[in-house]
């Protein structure tokens, strides 16, 4: 009877510290002869949520809260693993429960806070995440978290003083450095933000995240120490997070790149991709039904019955376009007008969609006994969220990555909004998604087939509103031309959102706002060419993504 708690003793012990393999083995071992024992599935479930295999790590969980169905740290374990995979409103439910069975939890208030802000709700998020820095000051990570949210909230002072003020009181923490180097990032104090980086991995060079930010604005030379040290971590992935792997293996694609391997840069292009697909569930066969209801039910029928059934206002400008077509630079030549606020990439209209699912009924078909006014309702309601976000502006920008698919509900609820579709070669743009993380928001991006696939899809889904929008209803404008020719574009631009010329939009790359986007460094600089056909350089690995795209055309 002994032999059991000893051996789970060692394998808690041999996971603090970080003989993750052999403690892994050791909590399957004891698992095979106690089913139902909670330390060995829960640690065993963190160490495959830590490798990105949140399915196993889910199905190990859901173990531990039958074998303990009132335990808040199991729930609350298994709420991050259901946001991880994009079941948000389960993990909220969990998160909540965490809660109800031990009030005052700072981990559940933290994971609830983190999600919040993932979903986009800053304003919960800060609720949630001060109840947790105020209950544990140190609590590392939900200071980093309220930062961002304070941030998101146009707080932005605040935000950097809280960091700041962390930093100060715990000048070794890696952690700090870092969040504070990505904050500063985002507000394109790009000097300030390669010093923090920097000083993050001078505290931290085992930690593998802070060497993909610092790759975003670095440029490498030949011997950097940095690169040896990197590839001497990814030696050890079975040390490494998810997270810390793909970071790893992208921001070493970067110093290859700089340094003229292009062979061994496109390996660890490859293998970052490669990982993180490995850890997200997508449902190809699912998202491609999706697009096929919205071109059947958003027909021109539909808007002949419902025209201008929404809320008259013209306050949102909605920039639609693939990822990675452009679509953050767009914003910023906007949102340097003094009547424009850009709003960045709100889930208001993704939110609006879900709310309109019922059981057995889901969206798009639910929209079958919509009335004029559901829909005026919908649109003045998200009126009032957006202007919300900058009391006074003429117009507020909204550029979600997935508009896209939603132009019919658009319209439906804001035919008066602006709507700008940003086009770019398909070859560039899907390369740039393929280089780029996205953590668990674009799944198909991971991948060439599906990357490529998806693209048609698009490319299919935009014919279809062209075909049955009101004519004239969307301005379609072509990153290459903007490159081109950018003070034309931008009055093409200004001119279809109805705004005076203002010289500030050709001068966007000088415009102070925070951008939270792949393009957070692109945007701070002046336009540039150099982005237009740079898939080439990687012809031959692309190559499979070249066909696929001519295939799927036609």
């Amino acid at each position: 009877m002994t032999a059991k708690p000893a051996l789970l003793a060692q394998a808690i012990e041999l996971h603090r510290v970080g003989r993750i393999v052999e403690a892994a083995r050791q909590f399957e071992i004891v698992l095979k002869s106690e089913p139902r024992n909670l330390a060995a599935l829960q640690h065993l479930a963190i160490i495959h949520a830590t490798r990105g295999e949140f399915e196993v790590a889910e199905a190990l969980f859901r173990r531990a809260a039958i074998a303990a169905p009132d335990n808040p740290d199991v729930q609350s374990n298994l709420g991050r693993v259901l946001s991880e995979r994009g079941r948000h409103e389960e993990a909220v439910a969990c998160f909540n429960r965490a809660l109800s069975l031990r009030p005052g939890m700072v981990e559940a208030e933290f994971n609830l806070g983190a999600l919040h802000l993932k979903m986009g709700r800053s304003g919960p998020a800060i609720e949630h995440l001060r109840l947790a820095v105020d209950r544990q000051p140190d609590f590392t990570a939900a200071i980093c978290l309220l930062a961002v949210s304070l941030q998101k909230e146009g707080k932005r002072q605040e935000a950097i003083a809280l960091l700041v003020e962390a930093t100060a009181s715990r000048p070794q923490e890696a952690v700090l450095r870092h969040a504070l180097g990505r904050l500063r990032a985002s507000e394109g104090e790009m000097t300030e933000a390669r010093r923090n980086f920097e000083e993050a991995i001078g505290l931290q060079p085992s930690w593998g995240v802070p060497y993909y930010d610092l790759s975003r604005i670095h440029t490498f030379a030949a011997g950097d120490p940095k690169i040896d040290t990197m590839e001497r971590l990814l030696r050890k992935p079975t040390m490494l997070s998810l997270d810390e792997r793909v970071g790893l293996h992208l921001a070493l694609y970067k110093a290859c790149a700089d340094t003229g391997q292009d062979e061994t840069a496109f390996s660890h292009l490859a293998a970052a991709n490669m990982a993180r697909r490995k850890a997200i569930p997508f449902d190809e066969q699912r998202a491609n039904g999706r697009f096929q209801a919205t071109r059947r039910v958003f027909d021109a029928s539909l808007f002949a019955r419902h025209a201008q059934a929404g809320s008259p206002s013209r306050l949102p400008i909605f920039v639609v376009g693939f990822p990675r077509s452009g679509t953050t630079m767009v914003e910023q030549i906007l949102g340097s007008h003094p009547q424009v606020y850009g709003a960045g990439e709100l889930t208001d209209i993704s939110e609006v969609e879900g709310s309109l699912s019922r059981p057995g009924f889901p969206f798009p078909e639910s929209l079958a006994d919509g009335t004029a006014p559901d829909f005026r309702l919908l649109g003045e309601s998200f009126v009032m969220r957006l202007a919300a976000l900058a009391p006074g502006a003429a117009h507020v920008v909204e550029k979600n990555l997935g508009n896209y698919r939603r132009l019919g509900l658009i319209h439906l609820i804001l035919p008066q909004a602006t709507i700008i579709h940003i086009r770019r070669d398909p070859m560039d743009t899907c390369f740039s998604c393929f280089e780029n993380d996205f953590g668990d928001h674009l799944a198909f991006s991971y991948d060439l087939g599906e990357l490529a696939r998806r693209y048609v899809l698009y490319r299919e889904m935009m014919a279809h509103w062209r075909h049955v929008l009101p004519q004239g209803r969307m301005l379609e404008i072509d990153y290459e031309a903007i490159v081109g020719d950018l003070e034309g574009s931008v009055r093409r631009l200004l001119a279809h959102c109805g705004l005076p010329w203002d010289e500030r939009c050709l001068n966007f790359h000088q415009t102070r706002r925070a951008v939270f986007t792949q393009s957070q460094a692109q945007v701070r600089q002046p336009l540039y060419a150099s982005s237009v056909g740079r898939w080439r350089r990687f012809e031959r690995q692309l190559a499979p993504l070249a066909a696929a795209v001519r295939e799927a055309a036609g």
